[in-house]
């Protein structure tokens, strides 16, 4: 994810895509979809449909990370992160 934000935040939304969505399936490869890191590689990914203005891609994305950080206690920033990019 940290090379994925490098390029989100330098406007390369396709290279940030690429990156975003290879940590994502990475996560889901070894760690699982109930992990955290999963969750934080949707919320990544969300956030960044949502600043090329792909409304429609982020909304599933960060609605599905957010139910993944809310039974999670420890999650309450991200679960923030999550509904932020929701707002």
């Amino acid at each position: 994810d940290r090379m994925g934000n490098q390029h989100l935040h330098a406007g390369d939304y396709e290279a940030a895509r690429r990156l975003f969505e290879q940590a994502l399936r990475l996560r889901e490869a070894t760690l699982g979809r109930e992990d955290p890191e999963f969750a934080t590689s949707l919320r990544w990914l969300a956030r960044l449909h949502e600043l090329a203005g792909n409304i429609a891609a982020a909304v599933p994305l960060a609605r599905q990370a957010a139910a993944m950080f809310e039974g999670d206690p420890r999650q309450r920033r991200d679960l923030a992160d999550a509904l932020d990019n929701l707002a």
